[in-house]
């Protein structure tokens, strides 16, 4: 059974790399190829396009775009007719694909782009007008025959919930376990160098919108909002202790929430808590923004190893950490992990 396992795995793998690597081959060579028909030049359009041309494995060629209403001819490729003549564009350049790639205000026109290739052997597939930012991720599932697309969904729920939990206890108490030298010192220079607490307290909104106590080593002077209120820190932000500024600019002032991992109201890796006062702001800005208390929030997420940290664009950070969420998995949580450690604590944003 042991001999069985492992020649059947190898032998598996081995016969799909070369049938993949010959496929390549007789693509690269014009074979094995097809021509693919884009109905609708707009943003959609465009985009299939784009990745039909960045994908080559495909065997996909576009030849061009069908397409009624057009405010700007397509530059890319040339739009060789209208979806009345949709047929006799297919048969005329020897379609094998066609991609419907109309925007969603236009979806009452499919049924006039489905009865022209009702009878014609191409194949067609609807390339859905889901805005990125909104956290969409279209998956199928069939059940007795009916077809549901799902738009957004919770990755983590059963047995992927319970995974991730116990890896963030693991992770939070080695972190813990090493760190504890460093963690100590700083807070033993921050009770030298400043007066007041070790720690400061900021309330936090995390999974489903619940508020809760986030811990970091205390950076600024006591009572630092008083006169300001709930704001951003800034660049050489004067509230700002001296020891204050280089924890903050270094990361390390975040460590401490390695306990709210343990407690249970963080992740290792999520997207990163805001403050309530600033969460009602943003969903007024961002409808979509709300999506991102699906899942707990994280010490890093995969906007913040991107770049995306600090006083940074609003619109990319939210669309970072929804892509997170649509495409969760285990695999994604240690590469955020691995880019964490390899990128290190310090970023120019960082203040």
């Amino acid at each position: 059974w042991g001999l069985f396992l492992v020649l059947n795995a190898t032998g598996l793998a081995v016969a799909r790399r070369v049938a993949w690597k010959l496929i390549a081959w007789l693509r690269q060579q014009g074979m094995n190829r097809g021509r693919a028909l884009i109905v609708g030049c707009g943003r959609m359009g465009r985009q299939v396009v784009e990745t039909l041309r960045q994908n080559h494995w495909t065997g996909l060629e576009a030849v061009g775009y069908v397409d009624d209403r057009v405010k700007i001819e397509p530059a890319d490729l040339p739009r060789l007719g209208n979806l009345e003549q949709l047929r006799p564009v297919v048969q005329e350049f020897d379609i094998d694909h066609v991609f419907v790639a109309l925007p969603f205000s236009r979806y009452g026109e499919l049924g006039q782009v489905y009865q022209q290739l009702s009878d014609l052997l191409v194949e067609v597939q609807l390339v859905p007008d889901i805005p990125q930012l909104a956290g969409m991720k279209v998956r199928m599932q069939d059940i007795d025959g009916v077809c549901f697309l799902s738009l957004r969904e919770n990755p983590l729920f059963g047995w992927r919930k319970l995974v991730k939990r116990v890896i963030d206890v693991t992770v939070a108490a080695l972190a813990l376990l090493v760190l504890s030298p460093v963690m100590l010192l700083l807070a033993l220079l921050i009770r030298a160098t400043s007066p007041g607490p070790i720690f400061y307290r900021q309330k936090r909104a995390g999974l489903g919108g619940r508020e809760f106590n986030m811990l970091k080593f205390r950076s600024m002077m006591v009572d630092a909002e008083q006169h300001s209120g709930a704001v951003w820190a800034d660049i050489n932000d004067p509230r700002c202790t001296r020891l204050g500024g280089f924890m903050r600019r270094w990361s390390l002032d975040e460590l401490p929430q390695l306990f709210n991992v343990l407690c249970g109201d963080m992740s290792v890796v999520g997207p990163r808590p805001e403050r309530p006062v600033f969460v009602a702001q943003f969903c007024q800005q961002f409808p979509s923004y709300a999506w991102r208390h699906q899942v707990q929030a994280g010490i890093t997420g995969w906007a913040q190893v991107n770049g995306w940290r600090g006083n940074t664009s609003l619109r990319r950070r939210l669309e970072f950490d929804l892509y997170y969420i649509s495409n969760w998995s285990l695999w994604l949580d240690f590469k955020i992990l691995l880019m964490t450690l390899w990128c290190g604590f310090r970023h120019k944003n960082a203040y």
